[in-house]
């Protein structure tokens, strides 16, 4: 009779004949889909998938709860802010923050069994709580005291954690000597309003590194946190928390144009100072009409502040270099043209200046050291030594005032 292959006796495995692959997958299939509903029944455990029970249950265990009354006496809240905006308003010298101020506690009053509940955390109304009255010292906000209408969340254990929304400004104190690359430093303090240290005591929770983007004309660089204990004339002390905030302007293009205009400046003061008196004042004008205009320009954008830019300070002095320099160009001319017999004191400088550097020609100079019979070469040495006394003042103040306002700008 014939039989087909899958009707043929299959030859008897040996006790240690090794598993086929087949037989290894039939086994490990069941295997596999077991350990992957154990885990879906673990990761769903705590998850309170019967909202209904859950409300009777919270509504049950808040019947007798009295949020008058705080936990216990001292209770430890752990706070942490959570900044998600701030910048800068310079016309008003605040700096407004949008952040999120996180408060941990323990009631023991709002413990439950896991097993009974299902369940590990929950979330309720926040005005079905106590809640701890942490509020701003040093600047206003529109949610400082807290919106009890925001849910706190719930633990098994008696944690209870709240969040404050807050949209705050405080005013600052700008510093503005490095504008427009200047940094700018604000404080945020929160305390207690109603409760002293040892009734309520306020601490640092450890926060891990968030990311705060920002896209404005201001960048968070850094958030410093800091506690001190703060005693009042009455003598009750409080503890208060203060996150300071350091944030720098992003003025790339403002710092580029404010080096070019000096450079410029300070470049036009140079060549001026290159060509003789005579024809030294149309380019010195230039350069002072250059960094006046500069001048009004920054003035007219900055911010009120005690402190004045160094950029600024910087545009002042090529202005009054250039000023100076046209003022002393037309006073070597008015000296040079001179003819009167000049003083005997000023025929002794000349000749023993004369002696370090030259100041006319060999004929002008017998006239000098003479009686001054020839008096308008005497006037003209005056005139060439006070053109480079003036050049030699102006060439230092501006190389000092260019090189503070490169090493701010750049």
């Amino acid at each position: 009779m014939l039989r087909s292959a899958d009707d043929r006796p299959q030859p008897a495995r040996s006790p240690g004949a090794p598993v086929s692959a087949n037989a290894m997958a039939s086994i490990a299939a069941p295997v596999l889909f077991s350990l992957i509903a154990l885990h879906g029944l673990a990761a769903c455990r705590g998850q309170c998938s019967n909202v209904t029970q859950l409300s009777l249950a919270l509504d049950t265990l808040l019947a007798s709860y009295d949020r008058e009354r705080a936990p216990v006496t001292p209770l430890a809240v752990a706070a942490v802010l959570d900044v998600r905006h701030a910048a800068v308003d310079d016309r008003a010298s605040t700096v407004r923050l949008l952040a999120d101020l996180r408060l941990f506690w323990q009631d023991e009053r709002v413990k439950w069994n896991v097993t009974e509940w299902g369940c590990d955390s929950a979330l309720v109304a926040a005005e079905q709580l106590w809640l701890p009255d942490v509020t701003l010292l040093n600047a206003a906000a529109s949610g400082d005291a807290g919106d009890a209408s925001l849910r706190a969340r719930l633990n098994a254990s008696g944690a209870v954690e709240w969040v404050v929304r807050l949209d705050a400004r405080a005013p600052l104190d700008m510093a503005l000597e490095r504008w427009p690359n200047d940094e700018q430093s604000v404080s945020f303090m929160f305390t207690s309003k109603s409760h002293t240290l040892e009734e309520l005591d306020l601490t640092l929770k450890p926060l891990p590194l968030t990311a705060v983007y920002q896209t404005g004309a201001w960048e968070l660089l850094s958030v410093a946190r800091s506690t001190a204990v703060w005693q009042e004339a009455a003598g009750a002390r409080r503890r208060v928390l203060t996150w300071q905030l350091l944030l720098r302007r992003r003025a790339a293009g403002a710092a580029h144009a404010a080096c070019a205009v000096l450079c410029a400046a300070v470049f036009l003061l140079l060549t001026a100072g290159l060509l003789p008196p005579k024809h030294r004042a149309p380019i010195a004008v230039t350069a002072a009409l250059t960094a006046a205009f500069a001048l009004v320009t920054w003035t007219l954008r900055l911010p009120p502040s005690s402190s004045c830019p160094l950029v600024l300070r910087a545009a002042a002095a090529v202005c009054v270099c250039a000023t100076v320099a046209c003022v002393g160009a037309a006073l070597v001319q008015r000296v040079s043209l001179r003819t009167a017999p000049p003083p005997r004191l000023l025929c002794t400088l000349l000749s023993r200046v004369s002696t370090l550097c030259r100041l006319t020609s060999h004929q002008e100079s017998e006239s000098v050291s003479g009686d001054g019979g020839a008096g308008s070469g005497a006037w003209r040495a005056a005139a060439l030594l006070l053109d480079r006394a003036l050049l030699t003042v102006l060439l230092l103040t501006l190389l000092v005032a260019l090189a503070c306002s490169l090493a701010i700008l750049l």
